[in-house]
């Protein structure tokens, strides 16, 4: 079994400061089936839908310090760069791929309230 560790630093410490953690299941496109086929053969389905994930959690949990999200794929670079550009201004990204998967964890951080001080996987 592997487990993920990100080591989170408080931005600002003189009081006691509220934290709110929010999770959200993407339902990577390696897992999602699209007839005989899986989703992440056909980037013109999983894009889009890229983009609407990262739309809603900026509209819906972009008031949270810290975003888990569950199955971030791997599989092609433009799926993180849809996050990225959606939630980079306000937040950090940190991922880590499961071992032998095409899927993982990611991590996003907003800045103004944490800083994200070391990742590892164990």
């Amino acid at each position: 079994m592997h487990f993920w560790v990100a080591a989170l630093g408080l931005a600002v410490l003189p009081r006691a400061v509220p934290l709110t953690v929010a999770t959200f299941n993407l339902l990577a496109p390696c897992h999602k089936s699209v007839g005989a086929r899986r989703e992440a053969e056909i980037p013109r389905l999983w894009r889009p839908r890229a983009r609407a994930l990262a739309a809603l959690l900026h509209d819906e949990l972009g008031d949270a310090d810290v975003i888990a999200l569950q199955e971030f794929w791997f599989g092609d670079a433009r799926f993180a760069a849809e996050f990225e550009r959606r939630l980079r201004p306000a937040y950090d990204l940190v991922a880590a791929r499961r071992p032998g998967r095409a899927d993982g964890l990611a991590l996003l951080v907003r800045r103004d309230a944490l800083v994200v001080e070391a990742a590892w996987a164990l």
